[in-house]
């Protein structure tokens, strides 16, 4: 889903922002970027939706190499990515549902279409009640849920919250978490920004830390390292008989597919399916569910 490959980002003034950051964020993750003020976090964001571009090395988003991404094709990587703010920025003479119709409406989505959508998503986020609501009228959490609505009316494959609870209580910010984890369990894969430890401890989630612009650490957290069962999420991979691509091709599998995995080796995974046939295949191919 999200792949940086020995990217550097440093600016005109000579600041380092990124120093030789490699990661690889899988489809459907859940996953927090901690860092002091500074650190890179903010850089981390604007590479993965083109504001900015890096100095050298890649950026991948779906599949997409992003740097390389002509300036006219932008817009569609865009609409592939949800990004909820800490200040919510919501329209302040618009009500909520229409704050959100508006993300639809940019690209000219057809009127019935736009008028569902903004219904599921508002119940979603549990805001049916408010939507002739103007923002002035709604608490800071309900404003944020409304954020969060415009974010995913389009379906994003990829959510970006940026420090989404930093104007929030702490009570507030646990409903907010809810509401992430509910959409994140529906496929969407969701890169997280906070300051906010005790979220991040109560989330139990996969937390990669940026010091200096430079990943320091990349921990996943118990409830990912327990999970054996996991999904293939590429197209088609070639399952092998030991870990390395010079291995006997076994068989083929497809996405979607349900495996176990058993074991893993370097970037390979042991697999095994449900009638017992066993093999390798890369890590990165398969999702832990």
């Amino acid at each position: 889903m999200i792949e940086l490959k020995n990217v550097s980002k440093v600016y005109d003034n000579g600041s380092i922002a990124l120093d030789h950051v490699s990661l690889h964020i899988g489809k459907g993750e859940f996953v927090f970027v901690v860092g002091a003020s500074g650190a890179g976090k903010s850089t981390l964001i604007k590479l993965l939706s083109h504001e900015e571009l890096p100095s050298r090395g890649s950026v991948f988003v779906n599949g997409i190499e992003v740097n390389k991404l002509a300036k006219g094709r932008v817009p569609y990587l865009r609409r592939k990515m949800g990004i909820v703010f800490q200040d919510f920025r919501l329209l302040p003479n618009k009500t909520a549902q229409e704050n959100v119709a508006f993300a639809m409406e940019v690209i000219e989505a057809p009127r019935r279409l736009i008028r569902r959508r903004v219904r599921d998503v508002l119940d979603l986020v549990g805001l049916v009640g408010k939507a002739d609501a103007l923002p002035r009228n709604l608490s800071g959490g309900e404003q944020q849920r409304v954020a969060i609505a415009r974010a995913i009316v389009n379906r994003p494959l990829l959510l970006i919250a940026d420090e989404p609870t930093g104007n929030l209580d702490p009570e507030t910010s646990q409903d907010i978490m809810e509401v992430f984890k509910k959409i994140n369990h529906m496929g969407t894969t969701v890169l997280m920004v906070t300051h906010d430890k005790t979220l991040v401890d109560m989330m139990n989630k996969r937390v990669i830390e940026i010091d200096g612009g430079k990943v320091v650490r990349d921990e996943q957290k118990d409830e990912m390292i327990n999970r054996k069962h996991a999904i293939v999420f590429a197209p088609t991979v070639t399952v092998k008989s030991s870990p390395d691509a010079s291995g006997t091709d076994l068989f083929v599998l497809h996405e979607g597919t349900n495996v176990t995995v058993k074991s893993t080796l370097g970037e390979w995974s042991e697999i095994e399916l449900e009638d017992g046939n066993v093999g390798w295949m890369p890590s990165k191919d398969i999702e832990k569910i």
